[in-house]
């Protein structure tokens, strides 16, 4: 009887082992993607402000109003009115 104890006891244990691994590796994949996905936005964001500078200040408009609005803090009044004009459109083409 204490050897079938001690053989669940074993197994369980060797099944959180290999559940901590995958759970670490799945972390450390997830990372990776994020970081990477990161990058490729930077690396954009680079090559616009080199290549078309009035579409980057336009972007770099856009979230910093953006960052602005979802933060509570004042935004440009031109940003509402855009968003104002998105959401109108959404609704016509009945999306909202």
């Amino acid at each position: 009887m204490l050897s079938w104890i001690d053989q669940l006891a074993r197994i369980i244990g060797y099944g959180a082992i290999i559940t901590g691994i995958i759970w670490v590796l799945g972390k450390w994949a997830e990372d990776r993607s994020v970081s990477r996905t990161a990058q490729i936005e930077r690396e954009s964001l680079e090559r616009m402000r080199l290549e078309r500078p009035e579409a980057y200040e336009q972007e770099m408009w856009w979230r910093d109003n953006d960052r602005r609005f979802r933060a509570g803090l004042p935004t440009d009044p031109k940003y509402i009115e855009r968003m104002k004009a998105i959401v109108q459109n959404c609704r016509e083409d009945g999306l909202l």
